[in-house]
């Protein structure tokens, strides 16, 4: 076995998980396909309570707290999952409030990445704003 095996080891590219992601979203919503409604609140909803965590981190990413099945719930109410493994960092989230999703795969997690990761959330905030005025 490698290290980490078996948590390190989905192979798949950003194609194939846009298209996992998206049925997530639809999960989010009441409308997915893969699981029954009971399946997916079950996976998306938050198992752990306050009481398991000495504080909550108010960092928009961070996939620390209320960790559900798979994903965990941010402060700011993003519904994510990040992963490192040596050579490959990749990070996914959804946002219930306006049902976009992000993916971002990478060989490594540079110290830029934080810049990355926070002008893709501008860019999905600028959406919003797009919507919001029309």
């Amino acid at each position: 076995h490698e290290a980490g095996y078996p948590e390190g080891q989905l192979k798949s590219n950003v194609e194939d998980m846009s298209l996992y992601l998206q049925e997530m979203l639809k999960g989010l919503n009441g409308k997915g396909h893969l699981l029954s409604k009971e399946g997916f609140e079950t996976l998306l909803t938050p198992q752990l309570s306050e009481s398991n965590f000495e504080e909550r981190s108010e960092f928009e990413f961070d996939d620390e707290y209320n960790v559900g099945v798979f994903w965990a719930t941010s402060a700011a109410g993003l519904v994510l999952h990040n992963g490192l493994m040596d050579g490959v960092y990749s990070f996914l989230y959804m946002n219930p409030k306006n049902s976009i999703g992000v993916i971002s795969f990478t060989n490594t997690p540079h110290p830029s990445y934080g810049d990355i990761r926070s002008q893709l959330r501008s860019f999905e905030k600028g959406i919003m704003l797009l919507d919001d005025n029309q």
